[in-house]
């Protein structure tokens, strides 16, 4: 049983893309893949119904349109 009186743990993670060697550029086949993607990911209900579609959608495509 952790003490109450201990300080919480404080993980500071590296920023690994401070040096990348590599320009980001929107990945070519994302126009043809995001509809895909979307409704595969949407297929897993992940979310409640409480929660509007369009925001979910709009946070996690454009970290997957980008590559090396």
């Amino acid at each position: 049983m952790p003490n109450p009186n201990d300080a919480p743990i404080r993980l500071q993670l590296p920023d690994i893309l401070s040096n990348w060697p590599f320009t980001r550029t929107i990945n070519p086949h994302y126009k043809l893949t995001s509809p895909l993607s979307t409704s595969w990911f949407t297929s897993f209900k992940p979310l409640p119904s409480s929660v509007p579609r369009s925001s979910c959608r709009d946070r996690w495509q454009p970290a997957v349109a980008t590559g090396p």
